[in-house]
């Protein structure tokens, strides 16, 4: 018979737990919790070889039971938090600078759909973007930059400089990357796109400048959660 060991017990109780989580749904987490619960009453024991009194026994009952409720909960939080979302970005090959940036407002570009396996975006054209569903969704998005003055980066609803500005990020340094993050209300099948306000303009570069690693010069990343309908 096994030594009753509090660290033992622990180590087994992680084991369920890891192979719960492979052995998804739920439902089969009850019966192996069961099985480990009478291996512990028939195999364990005491420092002193005895089999487990009730008292012992309710330590480890009370942890396996503790460990089935962690694990059939789990699925349930996750599956209210894991939202789902698009990311698109501007990338060009190595080598390749961001382009220029103007005084005032610039249309973002924004070349490509990386990832969008629930189809949260309708159509992408000429830097604009609809979405599918009418809703509440946390939009992120980050522009790299090399300017010596201000800007502002915001989305912006249709093409109208005023409509949907959700939040603005200023910076006064060179060489920086502009942020948006904000929850916003989005309508299906209305144009929406991100604009950049720079004080300064700057050719080819305005946009960041290359790096020329071998791999592809990221220059816009812009990420888009949807929370709920509306």
């Amino acid at each position: 018979m096994q030594k009753w060991d509090y660290a033992a017990i622990a180590a087994q109780v992680s084991r369920i737990e890891a192979g719960c989580r492979l052995l998804q749904p739920a439902s089969l987490v009850l019966p192996l919790c069961a099985l480990a619960m009478m291996e512990a009453r028939s195999s364990w024991s005491d420092e002193n070889g005895d089999a487990l009194t009730d008292s012992e026994y309710d330590i480890v009952e009370a942890w396996i039971a503790g460990a089935y409720l962690d694990l059939t909960t789990l699925g349930e939080c996750e599956e209210e938090t894991v939202r789902p979302f698009a990311l698109l970005t501007r990338r060009e090959e190595s080598g390749t600078n961001g382009g220029s940036v103007a005084l005032g407002w610039n249309t973002v570009p924004v070349t490509s759909v990386d990832y969008d396996p629930e189809e949260l975006i309708s159509t992408l054209d000429a830097d604009n973007i609809k979405v599918a569903t009418t809703g509440l969704y946390h939009v992120k998005a980050s522009v790299a930059l090399v300017t010596t003055g201000y800007c502002i980066l915001a989305l912006h609803r249709n093409s109208t400089p005023v409509g949907y500005v959700t939040q603005g990020t200023e910076n006064a340094a060179a060489n920086h990357v502009a942020h948006l993050d904000d929850v916003v209300e989005l309508e299906a099948d209305v144009w929406y796109r991100l604009l950049l306000y720079a004080s300064v303009a700057r050719t080819n570069t305005g946009l960041g400048v290359a790096r020329s690693q071998g791999l592809y010069e990221h220059y816009v990343t812009w990420e888009i959660e949807f929370i709920e309908a509306t």
